[in-house]
């Protein structure tokens, strides 16, 4: 997305700055900003800008000013836009976009206000975004004629309205002007003109009696009558008089606006530019871009017709009439898609199609019919006097250009009681989409997109005469997902509804507030607060309604959802800038289950029944219109569960045939009928349809009415009539809507009044009633509606506290819930710590909904007092619902107990269960701040990813902890990851099993038993194979280990698997007699069992999800056949695609689990049954598969896939294996379908038996011999590549026809099939046999094998060296090969690839990364443009296999491990040719160095434990000490008499005082004492670029660092200039590697001290 920012410096203004601050003096007269003729002015920034264009007061004094300049005033003011931070729906275009369109001369910018919520820590960042706002502005040529000229507003100061319920600006003052003087000196300092707004405004104030602001930062049209001179002369120097100013010219402002706001912020952007603005719905070119943006150009047009209307009245000419639009563009006349008949039937006729359920009867309320202007009505309500309100909107979708829109709120009367409607009251007209509307206060509060508005009767005579836009800011990308549904709640907030692609910001006095892509806004007209009540990644919620008991469930409309509201409406971290310009950047809240299952979508209203005239049998059931497919209202039972609700469908109350039929709203009213609102329209798709389809209705709309005769109806009872305390009686109506008018209409007396009454009434209850504790809610409510706590009374703010405690300690568990809830919008009202002692007693409660409802406030209260509140939870029994609030709860407060961690703050004491449950959110670095206990030390050592100090000093605190042993406590830890489901874990239980290694065998005897309960019973291979390796490490024998092994085809394979693994090589030798027979066939004992074992046989691997509303993303499938992943050569396909996740993605080799890698499918979402399949192309004896699953954001979408179905079929498509119901794996999912044993033991010993020494040349001619015959091809020829090239039998007449069997095998194979890894194995050993062969014959063959496939070149690690056995290979530029990378040493390496001369840059990226905690998920990989390609981090003995294209381009492309440190000595050069052939013959490059033994973990050696032998030591063997020195990396590094590397010292000239001790400890601990001559360097330049390396030299102008230290002539040193080094500093880290002796034994770490310190004499006194 293209940013505005560019930071770069600052060129000067062309003319002198002139900053205006407070009243102007003498030399401002002149103004600060010039205009020029014909200059195109433009408004942005904030609500401040916006806001100017409802009213015209500034525009119109600007054009009064200048009569004659002829200009145009354009306003793209967005409320809460911050200098760089401004979000908007997708593709709405960045700034710069639509200021060239209005071809921009003179900006004004009001920034300021939104920042300055901040606080003085935003200051910094604020100057900087400013300045860079500035530069960048002034590069621009919007206009064609050069810079724009830039005026700086700053924020109007917070006017202190006196009213107990808004803030006062006591608080918000010091930070405006704060940001106003940051913004006066960038001004000053890049000679900018500058409007010191908040002087100005607090002046003005002070000298007005009547307030300007109606809630005290945002002008009123009156504030903007006084502001609007003022500001003009600031800037202009002079200001016109309100009376020179003509309602003309103020009525053409007006109409140019309206069209400019209709062409800026056009309604359905999303349709007009965003993500469905392409649907040509079957007509092409009509695709709404097509359409719309042709109106856009009208409306353009349109206003540049009025501003010639403007210019003469600023002139004093007299208008000629209406404006006249007739010379701008025609309207496309779109056609329809919609083929079938449109048949319309009368009310009477309509009425026929219903079907009711029994005793129960509908009427018409109201139609078109009998009122014309009932067109399109969507939503409805009924007033205090029981009149039925409705909102028309025949506008929709959107305002066509140039009819203005005429969209009303009606008021209808039965004054007859005969249930239909016999009088009409428009009380609104002129209005534009009214998705969402609510009586109250007056009037009704509105919704008029972007803004939510106040209408308001001050005459009574039933019309509006008074709109005040109230707030502003919400997003209108999309018509029917805009803020929608109004409804009050219970306690005096209004509820409005609003969808995805939405980019919603408003600014409020408490601040800007943020929401994207779905949500539920509370907004409080008592306080002008707004509030993002859920945040949820909804399609379209469209219903919401309450329990008597303040419970609320929500409806998500597109998808048909309905939601239990408490557990998911807890606080959202407001968004903040990632994208400046476009949408937001976030993390959806997880999925949350439904209440009851639904059926059929999309919905629209929901109620629950609270009616007398409706059978008791009802009572509190859940309506629910649907408008498409089934029309009609369903209906649902609901019981208590939990914390929670569950609801059942029984019989729908109404079903109409009439495909018409559009049910939008439904609610009770005053008489206790339920009464409908009809839509009454053939098209209701938004996208499925063009927006101007012709056969879109809009003159049709019905109210139905259902009755039940059986019971009588309800007396309609005018609230208004009823005195303060009779409206107080109400409150104990039956019915739920009665009470809820009865609170509407207390809103219309005094508060106090109100209060004082109240107290009288809650003094007067009865006690023993069985309706008190209700009683005393509902007096809660009315509280919390007039927000009593901060009244000025001191009576009425202590009977709050009372009542609020009372019905928090009340003997009735719902009343608790409901009090919770309303001390979580009392939070700020009361001192905190009584708030949290609140909370923390309801956390604790018997009643599980008064624990949701605490847990859920403790995300309002955002401190870590209040996460410790929620993680009170963990103590208590936890149902589904307390368990997801608990989870998002703790996620949304991360930032503040992480702070309060890292600040060292006690947090959580005495909740050990707290903190186990946290553990999973704290990164690793973390842990340690948190209080010692069990939890915490299990979690450093279960965690992957974890280094191994961090581990060793988890296991001795647990231990001590526990008063237990470590290899208790290690063991135990063992068996934790094996049994739970721990992404990672296969590497934890390696990490483990590695420190398991270092215990001696008497100590391992002690847990002798459980190794053996392991080989048994484990539930991952991993374990059950370590298992044996601790039972011969113990037994120092492999007798009993084997004897286990032998008692099942499993156990076998298991042990086979381990050898691999077994440290000690004598041991593994010992095998050999055991293991050779099994390449032959198994044992007698087992191949009976065996015949039975022989797979499953199945072509189809298909994964469903049953049910309805699911979404299915696969990150991979692994279908093992023969060993062989054979799904990679398979066809994919599934029910559909999204996002483009195609089905070919789960069998493509990338299982990572973020989606962004690109290698995950995606079905639509809110799909019945979704299902992936994968085609093997013939049946296949499958052993098992692997679904790996979309793991990324902590497991956030892991539940997507809970419940999937896992199915193999035959040819004929006959399940051969099912597996039901499988929950969701955090990261795969392994099914084993069984196997021929036969083949899988065979497999196993021959990989078992390569790690088998002194036996090399049998089991290479055994190899050789299988390959021959055509056994287990893959196996064997990876045994042979396994074996030491120097122990390859040479004998031409053994190596030449396995040579030719290879290639003879491949030749059989369609080249179709030759990507297989069985072929590719294939090629790559017959490629490297040929090099033993005669050189002709040799070329022969490579050439031959060159035209077969795809070229495949294996790297391996040299164990314990730090360097690949290939420092070179070289590929053929364009063209396809394999590069297989194998760890054969115990540390972790990757391997990647970079462009030429940047290996160093990427390697000094991912050595920056070791202090960052997510390192080791990213693989130590950094995010770089110059990475071609990279492997995972592999740990010991894991392969990878990468499929590459080699560059186009000829070069050296340099590869590396980027593990920290490693990069120094582990990196090699791909030579890309043209020729590969010519290339080698001039320049031949080395066989692969031998890798040989591979060295096992034998001890984490102490210097103290070394000390004293070391010292005394003497008899050592030279010749050993020799081998350990070139073997063990010393070599790389050292020289030793001028012999070996130039890293560090020769140790042949070591100083006399660095004796052995000195060397044993600077092995052990390299970073203790670093020679200055061989010192690491770190610099840091001004451009934040970092460089270490060797320091080479250093004069006055530049350093030279060698950032290779292997040599210089290894690498091209760097000359940094010290102009440009802002930091130079030694590295504190060795570039000697740690723990080099913890693969020697102790003899050997003696013999090579010795030999070190013997400087290489053989003569030397310690061999003696």
């Amino acid at each position: 997305m293209t940013r505005l920012i560019a930071r770069s410096l600052m060129p000067s203004i062309a003319f002198a700055a002139m900053i205006f601050h407070g009243t102007p003096t003498a030399a401002d007269a002149a103004g600060i900003v010039q205009l020029k003729k014909g200059d195109n002015v433009v408004f942005i920034g904030g609500t401040l800008a916006e806001r100017e264009q409802y009213f015209g007061h500034i525009e119109a004094q600007i054009h009064t000013l200048h009569p004659e300049l002829n200009l145009s005033v354009r306003n793209q003011g967005f409320t809460a836009d911050e200098v760089r931070f401004r979000p908007r729906s997708l593709d709405f275009g960045p700034p710069d976009e639509h200021l060239t369109l209005v071809r921009a001369d003179v900006i004004f910018a009001f920034f300021g206000f939104a920042e300055s919520f901040n606080g003085e820590a935003g200051l910094a960042i604020f100057e900087q975004e400013l300045r860079d706002f500035i530069a960048h502005t002034a590069k621009q040529n919007y206009s064609g004629d050069g810079a724009p000229q830039v005026v700086l507003c700053s924020p109007i100061a917070h006017e202190n309205l006196k009213n107990p319920n808004l803030p006062d600006g006591s608080a918000s003052n010091p930070n405006i002007e704060l940001y106003t003087k940051t913004m006066r000196k960038v001004a000053a300092e890049t000679k900018t003109p500058f409007v010191d707004l908040f002087s100005l405004s607090l002046e003005l104030y002070a000298a007005n009696d009547a307030p300007l602001t109606f809630n005290g930062i945002h002008l009123s049209e009156d504030g903007y009558k006084v502001f609007a001179p003022a500001f003009a002369k600031a800037v202009f120097g002079k200001s016109a008089a309100p009376s020179s100013i003509s309602d003309a010219m103020m009525a053409e402002i007006a109409e140019k606006d309206f069209q400019y706001f209709h062409r800026y912020r056009a309604v359905n952007g999303f349709y007009i530019y965003g993500g469905r603005s392409e649907r040509d719905n079957g007509n092409p070119p009509f695709t709404d871009k097509y359409v719309l943006e042709n109106e856009r150009g009208k409306l353009d047009e349109m206003c540049a017709v009025v501003d010639k209307r403007i210019w003469a009245a600023a002139q004093g000419k007299p208008m000629t009439g209406p404006v006249d639009y007739s010379g701008t563009r025609q309207l496309y006349d779109v056609p329809t898609n919609f083929k079938e008949p449109v048949n319309i039937l009368p009310p009477e006729e309509a009425i026929k199609k219903f079907t009711v359920a029994d005793g129960y009867e509908i009427n018409l309320f109201a139609s078109e019919v009998d009122f014309p202007e009932l067109e399109n009505p969507v939503n409805f309500t009924f007033d205090p006097q029981g009149r039925l309100w409705v909102a028309t909107m025949p506008s929709y979708p959107q305002y066509q250009p140039p009819n203005k829109p005429n969209d009303k709120l009606l008021i209808f009367e039965d004054t007859d009681g005969d249930g239909k409607a016999d009088k009409q009251t428009v009380f609104a007209d002129g209005l534009h989409l009214p998705t969402g509307f609510e009586v109250g206060d007056g009037g009704a509060y509105v919704a008029q997109e972007p803004n939510l508005v106040h209408l308001i009767d001050t005459n009574g005579d039933g019309k509006a005469d008074q709109k005040k836009i109230v707030m502003g800011g919400f997003d209108s990308g999309d018509s029917h997902h805009a803020i929608g549904a109004f409804v009050w709640g219970p306690g005096g907030g209004v509820y409005m509804h609003e969808g995805t692609f939405h980019v919603t910001q408003v600014e409020t006095p408490y601040g800007p507030t943020r929401n994207a892509h779905g949500a539920v806004y509370r907004f409080d007209p008592t306080r002008q607060k707004l509030e993002t009540f859920v945040s949820y990644n909804f399609a379209n919620p469209w219903g919401h309604c309450w329990d008597a008991w303040g419970q609320n469930f929500v409806a998500d409309a597109s998808g048909g959802a309905n939601y239990f509201g408490t557990a998911f409406s807890m606080r959202t971290q407001n968004y903040a800038g990632q994208d400046d310009f476009g949408p937001f950047k976030f993390v959806y809240r997880k999925q949350m289950e439904q209440f009851f299952k639904k059926r059929v979508r999309p919905t629209a209203g929901c109620e629950i029944v609270s009616s007398r005239h409706f059978p008791p049998e009802a009572q509190g059931n859940y309506l629910l219109n649907n408008c498409i497919g089934f029309q009609g209202v369903l209906q649902h039972t609901v019981n208590e569960a939990g914390s929670g609700f569950e609801g059942k469908e029984i019989d729908p109350i109404l079903f109409s045939s009439d495909r018409n039929f559009r049910p939008t709203d439904l609610q009770f009213g005053p008489d206790g009928a339920l009464y409908i609102v009809d839509w009454f329209n053939p098209l209701v798709g938004h996208m499925q349809h063009n927006l101007r389809d012709p056969n879109r209705d809009h003159t049709h709309g019905r109210i139905w009415r259902i009755t039940y005769p059986g019971r009588p109806l309800l007396k309609n009872q005018d609230l208004t009539k009823l005195s303060i305390p009779e409206l107080l009686e109400q409150l104990k109506s039956p019915e739920d809507r009665v009470r809820h008018r009865t609170r509407i209409q207390l809103r219309e007396f005094p508060a106090n009044k109100v209060a004082a009454a109240l107290v009288t009434w809650v003094k007067g209850l009865n006690s023993a009633s069985k309706d008190y504790a209700h009683n005393l809610l509902e007096a809660l409510w009315i509280c919390q509606h007039h927000n009593t706590p901060a009244s000025n009374d001191g009576q009425i703010r202590e009977f709050s506290r009372s009542l609020l405690e009372g019905v928090l300690s009340s003997e009735d568990g719902r009343a608790r819930a409901a009090a919770v809830r309303v001390l979580s919008h009392w939070r700020d009202l009361f001192p905190q710590e009584e708030v949290i002692a609140w909370l923390h007693k309801a956390a604790n409660d018997e009643h599980p909904r008064v624990r949701l409802e605490a847990v859920r406030a403790a995300s309002w209260v955002n401190t870590a007092a209040a996460a410790e509140v929620a993680l009170q939870a963990v103590k208590h029994e936890r149902d589904y619902y307390i368990n997801y609030a608990l989870e998002e709860v703790i996620r949304g407060l991360e930032p503040v107990w992480k702070s309060a961690i890292n600040a060292g703050e006690t947090f959580a004491a005495g909740n050990p269960a707290g903190i186990d449950y946290i553990l999973g959110s704290i990164p690793t670095e973390d842990l340690s701040k948190l209080p010692k206990s069990a939890p915490v030390y299990m979690a450093m050592l279960t965690r992957p990813g974890i280094r191994e100090q961090k581990r060793a000093e988890a296991l001795a605190g647990l231990a001590a902890t526990k008063n237990s042993n470590e290899l208790a406590e290690l063991t135990g830890a063992i068996e934790y990851v094996d049994a739970n489901d721990i992404a990672g874990a296969n590497q934890v239980i390696f990490d483990l099993v590695l420190m398991l290694s270092r215990r001696e065998p008497s100590e391992l005897v002690r847990e002798r038993a459980r190794f053996e309960r392991w080989t048994r019973s484990a539930k991952r291979p991993i374990t059950r194979r370590i298992g044996y390796v601790a039972l011969v490490a113990a037994d120092q024998s492999v007798d009993q280990a084997w004897a286990l092994a032998e008692q099942s085809t499993r156990s076998l394979r298991d042990f086979l698997d381990a050898v691999q693994i077994i440290p000690d090589s004598q041991l593994r030798a010992s095998l050999y007699s055991r293991i050779e027979p099994l390449l032959h066939g198994l044992p007698e004992s087992l191949a009976t069992a065996a015949e039975k074992e022989k797979g499953t046989t199945a072509r189809y691997i298909r994964i469903a999800l049953p049910g309805s509303g699911r979404v299915l993303t696969l990150a991979e499938v692994e279908v093992f056949s023969g060993g062989q992943n054979v799904a990679r050569r398979g066809k994919a396909k599934q029910s559909s695609t999204d996002f483009g996740g195609v089905a070919q993605r789960a069998i493509d080799g990338n299982m990572d689990g973020a989606f962004a890698k690109g290698g995950q499918t995606h079905t639509k979402g809110n799909s019945r049954d979704p299902w992936w399949e994968v085609d093997l192309g013939r049946e296949v004896s499958v052993e098992t598969i692997r679904v790996w699953t979309r793991s990324e954001n902590n497991g956030s979408f892991v539940d997507r896939l809970s419940g999937f179905w896992l199915t193999a079929l035959d040819s004929s498509r006959n399940p051969v294996f099912q597996s039901r119901d499988n929950p969701a794996p955090k990261e795969v999912a392994t099914f084993e379908l069984g196997a021929n044993s036969a083949e899988l033991i065979q497999r196993a010993a021959i990989n078992a038996i390569t790690y088998v020494p002194g036996h090399d040349s049998e089991t290479f001619r055994t190899l050789a011999g299988f390959l021959q015959k055509g056994v287990s091809r893959v196996a064997a020829a990876r045994g042979i590549q396994r074996i030491p090239r120097s122990r390859w039998v040479k004998d031409e007449d053994v190596v030449a026809p396995l040579v030719d069997s290879l290639v003879t095998y491949v030749k059989s194979v369609d080249a179709t099939e030759r990507a297989t890894i069985v072929v590719r194995t294939s090629l790559q050993l017959a490629n490297d046999l040929a090099v033993l062969l005669p050189a002709d014959r040799a070329k022969m063959i490579k050439a031959e094998i060159g035209d077969l496939g795809v070229r495949m070149i294996t790297i391996r690690t040299v164990p314990h060296r730090m360097r690949y056995d290939r420092p070179e290979i070289v590929v053929q530029a364009g063209k396809p090969f394999e590069l297989v990378l194998e760890n054969t040493d115990i540390m972790p390496h990757n391997l990647l690839i970079t462009t030429p001369g940047r290996m160093m840059e990427v390697a000094q990226a991912a050595e920056r990364m070791a202090t960052s905690p997510d390192a080791f998920a990213k693989g130590f990989v950094p995010d770089s443009k110059e990475i071609l390609h990279t492997t995972k981090l592999l740990q010991s003995g894991e392969t990878e296999r990468l499929v590459i294209v080699a560059p186009s381009q000829a070069g050296d492309y340099p590869y590396v491990c980027t593990f920290p440190g490693h990069w120094r000595t582990m990196a090699g050069v791909m030579h890309v040719v043209a020729d590969v052939d010519a290339y080698l013959a001039k320049n031949p490059i080395a066989e692969p160095t031998e890798i040989g033994e591979v060295r096992p973990f034998v001890r984490d050696w102490k210097f103290e434990e070394l000390s004293e032998q070391v010292a005394s030591m003497k008899g050592r063997s030279f010749s050993n000490g020799k081998k350990l020195f070139t073997t063990v990396a010393c070599f790389a590094c050292h020289q030793m008499k001028e012999v070996g590397g130039r890293v560090g010292p020769d140790l042949a000239k070591l100083e006399a005082k660095k004796d052995r001790l000195h060397v044993l400890q600077s092995i052990i601990d390299p970073s203790k004492e670093i020679d200055k001559k061989f010192q690491g360097w770190v610099v840091v330049t001004d451009a934040g670029k970092q460089f270490t390396g060797m320091k080479v030299s250093e004069d006055d102008k530049s350093v030279t660092l060698m950032p290779n230290p292997l040599g210089i002539e290894n690498c091209e040193p760097i000359v940094i200039s010290k102009d440009e080094i802002d930091i130079i500093q030694p590295s504190p880290i060795s570039l000697m590697p740690a723990k080099l002796l913890n693969t020697m034994t102790l003899e050997e770490v003696l013999d090579l001290i010795a030999y070190i310190d013997a400087k290489g004499n053989p003569e030397h006194k310690v061999f003696k």
